[in-house]
């Protein structure tokens, strides 16, 4: 089985611990979605969202059936952090990559 694609988002979060704040896993399209706070950021020279709008990740996935759109949506209100998950042909058209997954069974 092919392994899980991880998106990680930096906050800045009132109150700051070093650490892992918020996991969201969509077990449909193996996506891990971890929200870290703010001095994760600094630790790991990362650059951190201000919450003052929401925060959009988008992942473009090799879908079985792509559709040129969107496919799961995800939004943490606490962080203000939305995830969409694209199929392969929305990447395509928005000249993005997209990661290879192991087939989905889709069911309409």
């Amino acid at each position: 089985m092919q392994k899980s694609v991880f998106v990680h988002v930096y906050v800045k979060s009132a109150f700051p611990e070093h650490g892992l704040r918020y996991v969201h896993r969509c077990k449909q399209y193996n996506v891990v979605m971890k929200i870290w706070d703010n001095l994760a950021a600094i630790k790991n020279k990362k650059k951190f969202c201000h919450m003052q709008k929401s925060v959009f990740v988008h992942v473009y996935v090799k879908s079985a059936f792509p559709e040129h759109g969107l496919r799961y949506v995800h939004r943490c209100k606490q962080y203000n952090v939305v995830m969409k998950i694209w199929d392969n042909l929305a990447a395509i058209k928005n000249k993005k990559k997209f990661c290879h997954m192991q087939t989905v069974q889709e069911h309409k």
